[in-house]
């Protein structure tokens, strides 16, 4: 039987774990910390690449990147996003 702090001590370590993965967007958490890029990405490939779908987003130096997978092929998209608040993507094949 766990004691009353060993108890807290794995709830506050599983609280800290959750904070990181949120803050740095991993797994579940991706779609929450990069809203408006999953936003923009999906409209941009709803235009471009109907079927495609895309990986986890990354941020990156100038912006953003995403792997996308589309008919056993896949590329990159790098995002970036313009002074007017529009975002502008990049294709580079892998």
């Amino acid at each position: 039987m766990l004691k009353k702090h060993t108890k807290k001590a794995l709830l506050i370590g599983m609280g800290i774990v959750t904070a990181y993965k949120f803050t740095s967007g991993d797994g579940i958490f991706n779609t929450p910390r990069f809203y408006f890029q999953h936003k923009a990405l999906r409209k941009y490939l709803s235009s471009s690449h109907p079927g495609a779908a895309a990986g986890s987003i990354l941020k990156t130096s100038g912006g953003w990147s995403c792997i996308i997978r589309e008919n056993n092929n896949s590329f990159l998209i790098s995002i970036t996003r313009a002074d007017d608040g529009n975002y502008i993507f990049h294709e580079s094949k892998l």
